[in-house]
């Protein structure tokens, strides 16, 4: 456990840097990126030491994301997954209807079992 908190510790350090760096390079600039924004305040917060705001710290995982947004192969990806959506919509409404089916005609044909014991 010990060797973990180095090692988070060297990496916020290491983020920090760019935090700083990118500051210094965009000035006022860096909050019109709404990545940069998300970087910068989810670096603030991880260096809360009282682990009030453990939760937030745990969206640093996030800042993956942003690989979406700068690879295209990944870009085409994201977007055939989330234009699937109405189709994939669709077949889980009907798994629902044959779910509920199912579970009406078991809970008619087997419900006494749960009174009487079916052994």
């Amino acid at each position: 456990s010990e060797i973990f908190d180095q090692i988070d510790f060297v990496i916020l350090i290491i983020f920090t840097l760019e935090a700083f760096l990118n500051v210094c390079a965009y000035r006022h600039k860096v909050f019109n990126d709404s990545w940069r924004t998300f970087d910068f305040i989810t670096i603030l917060f991880s260096w809360d030491f009282s682990d009030g705001l453990t939760l937030l710290r745990s969206f640093r995982i996030l800042r993956a994301f942003r690989l979406f947004g700068r690879i295209k192969a990944l870009k085409r990806i994201l977007g055939a997954i989330m234009s699937t959506g109405p189709q994939m919509m669709s077949i889980g409404i009907v798994l629902l209807v044959i779910f509920y089916v199912f579970a009406v005609m078991f809970t008619q044909l087997f419900g006494s079992c749960y009174d009487y014991g079916c052994y």
